[in-house]
């Protein structure tokens, strides 16, 4: 969930949707920036489908039609203009199937008016009226990342559920070395799931980039103008290239430029942003420390494993070529796994051993 101006991923607003129809039986189960969904695979679609060099495709499967039509007819606009949001849209259907889109102004409470993806119902919904075309069509292109990227969302809260509190779907007794191991976990699971939406939110603004040019241009691919405009994007000046009609708005793309020390190519920037925002804490309630365990982690992956953190230029190109489908791979992610808190763990047992005379025991995993 990112905490800027869109409300994906929102529990209570997930919560609500759910509410709309009933869970699917044949249906993916929920899904947010935080919770995902069906934990198959989401590589089914053909490998043709993960090249920008393969031939646009000519089956355009679209929203359901039981979908919003204001909606739906954005969405078939982008469908039929852009060769990148066909890919995209593409790779959501072999997956997970159509995916349906609802007006969140016809709907009550605090999912009025909301943003966001619900993995049970494999839905979008969106406020069709009032909003200007182009932010709708950014609303669209985010959660239809977040649906692309729910498998991850699934793998870290997979990672971390046995070791969490019992509010947060952790055991119901957990032993007492398992209790007092459970604030690391949780800490080491909010930097996990901000690495997540820190890759997704530059993947959905490039690809914006790319649809952009696309239906600028009459449905010709991003490669058909790769050199005039790849080396601009990388080197710096955000979203504000001269020939590149914004019809999807690409609000953080200006955060990305290799001109600004505060580049969220480098995770810590963005990370200390969410922070500044209280975003983490949504995740973490003692994120809002100075002395979060969490900043503990950040450095020890900071001395030892850096470039799990950077998004490079080579990254960047790879992406936009067409050469990768992510920007940073899932298996990337520095801080989905047990070995960075048992780190931690060990370093301040060591301390409290050290500023008390006697040695602590050392936490089991």
């Amino acid at each position: 969930m990112l905490g800027l101006p869109r409300s994906a991923g929102n529990a209570a607003v997930v919560a609500a949707m759910w509410a709309l129809e009933g869970t699917r039986d044949d249906g993916p189960a929920a899904s947010s920036s935080e919770h995902g969904a069906r934990s198959g695979p989401l590589t089914s679609v053909s490998s043709t489908a993960l090249s920008a060099h393969a031939n646009p495709y000519t089956i355009q499967r679209a929203a359901r039609d039981d979908s919003d039509p204001d909606l739906k007819a954005i969405y078939d606009e982008l469908v039929t203009g852009s060769q990148t949001f066909r890919m995209l849209d593409a790779q959501l259907a072999e997956s997970h199937g159509q995916i349906r889109l609802i007006d969140s102004l016809k709907l009550f409470g605090r999912q009025r008016g909301a943003v966001a993806y619900v993995g049970n119902q494999h839905a979008i919904m969106a406020p069709a009226g009032g909003a200007h075309p182009n932010a709708l069509r950014s609303n669209l292109m985010w959660e239809m990342h977040n649906a692309l990227n729910r498998g991850e969302a699934v793998r870290t809260g997979s990672t971390f559920a046995p070791h969490l509190p019992r509010s947060m779907g952790g055991p119901p007794m957990p032993t007492l070395e398992q209790a007092r191991a459970q604030k690391y976990y949780v800490a080491a699971r909010a930097l996990a799931i901000e690495w997540d939406e820190w890759a997704t939110v530059i993947e959905a603004d490039l690809n914006s980039l790319k649809v952009n040019f696309e239906l600028a241009n009459s449905g010709d691919t991003w490669r058909d103008a790769i050199d005039d405009n790849l080396n601009f994007l990388i080197d710096g000046a955000g979203n504000r290239h001269p020939d590149l009609e914004r019809e999807v708005q690409t609000p953080f793309i200006s955060s990305f430029s290799t001109a600004d020390p505060r580049s969220w190519r480098d995770f810590s920037n963005y990370l200390e942003k969410q922070l500044r925002m209280n975003h983490t804490t949504g995740y973490d309630v003692n994120a809002r420390s100075r002395d979060w365990i969490g900043r503990k982690m950040l450095e020890i992956v900071e001395d030892e494993n850096h470039a799990a953190l950077l998004i490079g230029k080579p990254e960047i190109r790879d992406f936009l070529e067409g050469r990768t489908r992510k920007v940073k791979p899932g298996f990337a992610n520095p801080f989905k796994n047990t070995y960075i808190v048992e780190r931690v763990v060990d370093l301040d047992t060591a301390a409290s051993a050290g500023n008390s005379g006697n040695p602590l025991p050392t936490f089991s995993f």
